[in-house]
């Protein structure tokens, strides 16, 4: 191996491809994950790829309301290829799927951002990776038990409620699936502010209409 072969040149590539971009709450997110060979052979050791979400909460703190971003797995992480080799030019795909839990909150800019994440080992060499954002539709399994979604055939199309009022006093969706009090703080582009009354939970969360109930 020369010096620069140490470093990745001349190494492969991953590229992660989705069926699609976008996808409901609660249905399977499904693609592939293609390895590009480079201009020599590699032992790879595994492929791993990963679901996470960006989420961006209002917090108070000494000096007022801050935004706070954390990133976590939407679902466990899956292995899509085991020990291979791949030889020069050579372009090996490999299936994956992700069923997205229904509670999960929809994609919103600056609040709820999906990204597919992919990473091959190599032993000795830099790990070659790829980053795909996905976008996460409300409408699933969470959605309908609300009312929310698509009707049944034949069935009239329910109407969303209009937004509760600020200052109150509601039951909102938070992060593990489960519904708690909370007051109503800001409504900003869509999304609802919300401190919780349970001071465990945190101080405010920003959250889809969906996961709003009087």
């Amino acid at each position: 191996m020369g010096f620069f072969d140490r470093f990745g040149a001349g190494g492969g590539k991953l590229d992660i491809k989705p069926n699609s971009l976008e996808v409901h709450a609660g249905q399977q997110l499904s693609g592939s994950v293609q390895f590009i060979g480079g201009s020599r052979a590699q032992d790879v050791t595994n492929i791993m790829l990963r679901l996470t979400v960006e989420l961006t909460e209002q917090v108070k703190g000494p000096q007022g309301v801050q935004a706070q971003t954390h990133a976590k797995d939407v679902c466990p992480a899956v292995q899509v290829a085991q020990a291979f080799q791949v030889q020069p030019g050579q372009t090996r795909d490999f299936p994956f799927h992700f069923q997205l839990p229904s509670t999960v909150p929809a994609s919103h800019k600056g609040h709820a951002v999906y990204k597919l994440l992919v990473a091959a080992d190599i032993a000795g060499e830099i790990d070659p990776g790829d980053a795909q954002e996905i976008t996460v539709l409300a409408g699933g399994a969470a959605a309908q038990q609300l009312g929310y979604g698509v009707p049944m055939a034949g069935a009239p199309m329910m109407m969303m409620p209009p937004p509760p009022l600020i200052g109150a006093k509601v039951y909102a969706q938070y992060h593990d699936g489960n519904w708690y009090p909370a007051q109503v703080v800001a409504i900003q582009n869509g999304v609802i502010g919300v401190d919780w009354i349970d001071a465990k939970l945190g101080s405010s969360t920003w959250v889809q209409p969906t996961q709003v109930r009087g």
